[in-house]
């Protein structure tokens, strides 16, 4: 395509994209894998996934809901615009990023159980390896 047809294209792609979409078309939608209870989202589950990569286009890391999960502190903003949640998973804690939620922080309350949908992930920081989940969405 030439750069001087670029600008009719576009006009009659957003013409049809109307013409065809409707407003629920636009929802983004979550595919989960899998509800769990938070407890078994641990080492022995993330050391299972690892038999399933490499994840990619093609082959999505595995999406995981948890449901009545609990705050074990206050949410967190880290960086400009992320969110960490302290989970209990009954025999500890674990930590939850989710990028972009930092708008969300005022939402949760210790005292109220949440639905997370996430993805298993391994933090490497300064040596040191930790399980963490990779939040994709939170339900108060």
């Amino acid at each position: 395509m030439r750069a001087e047809q670029v600008p009719a294209f576009a006009e009659h792609f957003d013409e049809v994209a109307h013409a065809r979409l409707a407003e629920d078309d636009l929802v983004p939608e979550l595919r989960i894998d899998l509800d769990i209870p938070i407890a078994r989202a641990g080492e022995e589950l993330e050391k299972l996934m690892r038999h399933f990569e490499p994840f990619g286009i093609g082959n999505a890391a595995p999406m995981f809901r948890s449901a009545g999960v609990s705050l074990s502190a206050p949410p967190k903003r880290i960086g400009a615009d992320g969110l960490r949640l302290t989970l209990d998973v009954g025999s500890g804690t674990i930590d939850a990023l989710g990028w972009g939620m930092a708008p969300r922080a005022r939402e949760f309350d210790v005292a109220r159980p949440i639905d997370v949908a996430y993805r298993l992930e391994r933090d490497e920081y300064r040596g040191v390896s930790r399980l963490q989940l990779k939040l994709c969405d939170i339900r108060v």
